[in-house]
């Protein structure tokens, strides 16, 4: 499946996203905070927010890994995903983030957090 939303803590109908403009054609920078956009000519866009939780049922298979870059919110996609992280079977054996303590702290969260979630 292939979905048009940011994954977070909680369940948003609409948020807004900076990403860089259509002619730059560089849409790896996108996020909820405008200062991680390196680009100076940006479009913003409305989307919903899923809860991972909402997407991977519990019937659903395994998960096997995870990767999260999402420019200093990765402690609220995982706060979004408890279900997934609380299974005692099929749950991710791997789970990749960026730990960078100013793009943490910019999105507000406080470093660590992801790590002590997680223990």
């Amino acid at each position: 499946h292939l979905y048009h939303a940011a994954a977070g803590p909680t369940f948003q109908s609409n948020v807004t996203i900076t990403r860089p403009s259509d002619h730059v054609g560089k849409f790896d920078q996108t996020s909820l905070s405008r200062e991680a956009v390196h680009q100076r000519e940006v479009v913003e866009e409305i989307i919903p927010l899923l809860e991972v939780d909402q997407v991977i049922s519990s019937s659903q298979q395994a998960v096997a890994v995870v990767k999260i870059d999402v420019q200093g919110h990765e402690f609220g996609v995982l706060r979004g995903m408890t279900k997934l992280l609380g299974r005692t079977t099929g749950y991710p054996k791997h789970i990749f983030y960026e730990e960078d303590p100013k793009m943490i702290r910019r999105s507000g969260y406080k470093p660590g957090a992801c790590q002590k979630l997680l223990e």
